[in-house]
C-alpha cells in the first residue's frame, strides 16, 4: 500500500482501514466463507453481546436506517445474523450474531490477529506499538473548527465551468461513467 506523504492522515487512516478490511475479507474468502461486502463487514464489527439496535447501528455507523437495515437483511440472509424485537420497545428491532455469525467473529479476530502479526514484520514491532499505542489514546470530541476554512478565490477555469451546459453536453455527461478515483 504506497502512501503519498502530503496526504491528510484522515485519510492515510481510512486507507490503512481498508488494507485491513481488504486483508480480511480475501483471508475469509481463502478459507470458504461466504463472500461478504465491507459494508456488512463493517456491521457485523459492532455486533456483540446482547445485540444492538438498528437504529443504533445506523447511528455508528453513520449511515441512514435503510442502509443499515439492508446490510442486516443481507447479513440475515447468510445466516450471520438475526433480527427479534426489542423486548423494551416493540417498535424497534435488536440484531443478533447467530452462531454461524459467532463463529464467523472468532474466524475474524484471529485473521486480524495474523495479519496484525504479518504487519508487525513489514514495518517493525516497535512502529506498530506505537501505532496501537496512539491509536488507542482517547482523542476526546471532534473538533469543530472556530474560524471559517478560507475557500480559494475561483480561477478562470473555475468560473467557465459554471456557466450553464447546452442540453445536449448535459446529456452527454450524464451518460458517461465516473471516473474511479484509486
Amino acid at each position: 500500500m504506497k502512501k503519498s506523504k502530503s496526504a491528510p492522515l484522515g485519510l492515510l487512516l481510512l486507507e490503512a482501514f481498508r488494507w485491513f478490511d481488504e486483508s480480511l475479507l480475501a483471508n475469509l474468502h481463502e478459507q470458504g466463507w461466504q463472500e461478504i461486502s465491507p459494508a456488512q463487514s463493517l456491521v457485523m464489527t459492532y455486533l456483540g453481546a446482547g445485540g444492538i439496535r438498528i437504529s443504533d447501528l445506523a447511528r455508528r455507523l453513520g449511515v441512514s436506517r435503510q442502509a443499515a437495515q439492508k446490510s442486516v437483511s443481507e447479513l440475515e440472509g447468510a445466516k450471520l445474523v438475526a433480527t427479534d424485537v426489542d423486548p423494551s420497545n416493540s417498535s424497534a428491532k435488536i440484531v443478533t450474531l447467530t452462531a454461524l455469525g459467532e463463529t464467523n467473529v472468532a474466524v475474524v479476530l484471529d485473521v486480524y490477529s495474523q495479519v496484525e502479526q504479518k504487519l508487525s514484520k513489514r514495518l517493525g514491532t516497535s512502529k506498530l506499538a506505537k501505532m496501537r499505542k496512539t491509536l488507542e489514546l482517547d482523542w476526546a470530541e471532534p473538533v469543530v473548527l472556530k474560524q471559517k476554512v478560507k475557500v480559494p478565490a475561483k480561477t478562470k477555469k473555475d468560473k467557465a465551468s459554471d456557466k450553464p451546459q447546452p442540453a445536449a453536453t448535459k446529456n452527454k455527461a450524464a451518460k458517461q461513467k465516473p471516473i474511479e478515483v484509486a
